[in-house]
Parts: structure tokens; sequence; C-alpha cells
């Protein structure tokens, strides 16, 4: 199972080629690929303040693209406190990797911070 950062769904509708081969096959090979209830989150947050160009509907077209959507439950906003060194960091990033980490999902990201936390399960998307 792979869960992806909001910028990698985001590539994968807009920018493909910014996927790495090797996220890319991590990517097509997985039963089930996962967005995250946290990403229509953050990509209203920036519709509102204008900093992100995308439909309302954006659940609609990543469900035609063919992932699968992920709710953010109690036990996964529990989880964010796994991570005490992201504790300043990006809270939509610190959700999804508390999802992933969770549901036991692989999360494919370019975020430097989430990648030299060093976690097997976090891949990085531009390789």
């Amino acid at each position: 199972m792979i869960l992806l950062d909001t910028h990698v769904a985001l590539w994968l509708l807009h920018d493909p080629k910014r996927v790495g081969a090797g996220a890319r096959h991590a990517i097509d090979s997985a039963a089930t690929v996962y967005f995250s209830a946290v990403s229509l989150l953050e990509t209203s947050v920036k519709r509102m303040i204008g900093r992100l160009d995308v439909p309302p509907e954006l659940d609609q077209v990543f469900v035609a693209q063919g992932l699968t959507p992920l709710p953010l439950t109690p036990e996964h906003a529990i989880a964010i406190e796994r991570f005490t060194s992201l504790a300043r960091h990006d809270p939509f990033d610190r959700a999804l990797l508390a999802q992933a980490a969770v549901e036991r999902c692989r999360l494919v990201t370019a975020d430097r911070q989430l990648l030299a936390l060093g976690f097997d399960w976090v891949i990085d998307a531009r390789t």
C-alpha cells in the first residue's frame, strides 16, 4: 500500500514526469494507492488563500485517476505525537506521516525533512 504526499498526487495529475522511475514503479506495483483527506484539507486551504489552482472536486479527480481515499481517523491524529522531531514542521506532512505509519503504508514524498527521518517506508518521489 502506498500513500501519496499531496504534492506527489498533484504531480501525477499535472506533471507525472516529476515522479522518478523508482517511485513510479512502487506506485504502479502497489495493490492500493491512497490519497489522504489531509491532502484535500491542504489543497482547500491553499486554494482559499490563492496559492493553488485546483478544482474543488479534487477528490473526484483523484478517484478517477485510480487513487483510493484515506480518511483521517482519531488514531491517525493521535499518532502525530510519535514524530516529536517534526513538532514545528508542516502539520499536513505530520498528519500524512502518521497516517502512513498507522496504516503501514509506504509514503511517497519529495519532502526533504520527511526523507531525512530515515524511515525505510518513506520513499523519495524524485528517484
